[in-house]
């Protein structure tokens, strides 16, 4: 299901716009792409721990090896494949969001490739990569991301690894408020002109030519919202305390990501 509709030319000039990362700034004083800004907001991406740990795990099997992120947004996850001694390769459909890459890569003292490149006609040959990472961007790629799934196949190696790292979750909390309390998803302006949201029985069909597939609902207790007005004032003082005082237990199954963790056939 796609609760926004739009051409693939509005999300390229969405994101140009929107680069992912840039809604970890609180202090709007600082110059974005600044060594003052990467520090201010690093302590803020951090909290997503879930994520480096996947990256733990999976990194020492990678080390030395490929890996492409898709829709890279500053740079931040593809910095920590780096520091982990991965051989990455930085992707983004937007010269903008390369831009930062680049200078958070400058910032951490780290190397990559980069290319701008649009996840529904990548721009490599078959069987590139080792890896292919996404956090947050395959459900925003167009109504049928079908063809981005597709091209992640085609991209990568015989026994290669997908990582795709989030689908949003049709049945969890956030997608209830979202849909019922009306407001924006990723930035408090605007959403983008996609932005799917599935049943993980749905998630998993779009990888049926990968083996070793897992769909896990990633669940995590809200954090308190910076946005302001009544709503937000009701979901950082009633929602947030009452939902954090549940057993995980009960309400894993309601989380609001989808990881999905696959391997193309040897």
């Amino acid at each position: 299901m796609s609760i926004m509709s739009g051409t693939a030319e509005e999300s390229k000039e969405y994101w140009n716009t929107h680069t992912l990362g840039l809604q970890y700034q609180i202090d709007h004083s600082i110059d974005k792409g600044t060594p003052e800004f990467f520090e201010h907001i690093d302590p803020v991406a951090s909290r997503f721990h879930w994520i480096y740990k996947m990256m733990d795990e999976e990194a020492p099997a990678l080390k030395g090896k490929k890996l492409l992120e898709i829709g890279c947004g500053m740079g931040r996850d593809s910095a920590e494949w780096a520091s982990r001694g991965v051989l990455v390769t930085a992707s983004d459909l937007t010269p903008n969001a390369i831009e930062y890459a680049k200078k958070y890569f400058a910032y951490r003292g780290l190397t990559a490739e980069f290319k701008v490149t649009t996840a529904l006609q990548l721009d490599f040959p078959d069987a590139s990569f080792d890896a292919v990472y996404a956090r947050g961007v395959i459900h925003c790629t167009a109504a049928d991301i079908r063809p981005a799934i597709a091209e992640i196949y085609r991209v990568l190696k015989p026994g290669g690894r997908a990582l795709i790292f989030h689908f949003y979750n049709r049945w969890s909390w956030f997608n209830f408020l979202h849909k019922y309390g009306r407001e924006n998803i990723e930035f408090v302006d605007a959403d983008p002109p996609f932005n799917n949201i599935y049943s993980v029985r749905q998630v998993k069909a779009f990888f049926n030519q990968f083996e070793n597939v897992t769909a896990e609902v990633q669940h995590y207790y809200p954090f308190k919202t910076r946005r302001t007005g009544v709503k937000a004032w009701l979901f950082n003082h009633i929602f947030v305390p009452v939902y954090c005082a549940l057993p995980e237990r009960l309400v894993k199954p309601f989380g609001w990501k989808i990881n999905i963790r696959a391997n193309k056939p040897a």
